[in-house]
């Protein structure tokens, strides 16, 4: 899990980071960092993250539907923005 699928999972489930962090067992900060894509995700600190948005009601499968949603928006932010260089002017 990346820090921006974080960052709209923690939304999804309506938490703060402060609220995330305690119930994670890390400070505010590092939730802040992981969503930045300053620091990488521990994995014991992942696990814990999954735990926590499970008891919020989402499911493994929720979290990959919004992985796979997340990704395609990101290719079609990526095939846009190299269509603005690719255009020829007469």
């Amino acid at each position: 899990m990346d820090g921006q699928l974080l960052k709209h999972i923690r939304q999804v489930a309506n938490y703060t980071q402060i609220e995330l962090a305690a119930i994670v067992g890390v400070n505010q900060a590092s939730i802040s960092k992981i969503e930045a894509g300053i620091n990488q995700m521990q994995p014991d600190t992942a696990q814990r993250i999954k735990q926590a948005f499970k008891e919020a009601g989402i499911s493994e499968k929720d979290m990959t539907v919004l992985h796979n949603a997340l990704t395609q928006l990101r290719k079609e932010g990526e095939a846009s923005a190299s269509n603005i260089y690719s255009v020829k002017s007469d």
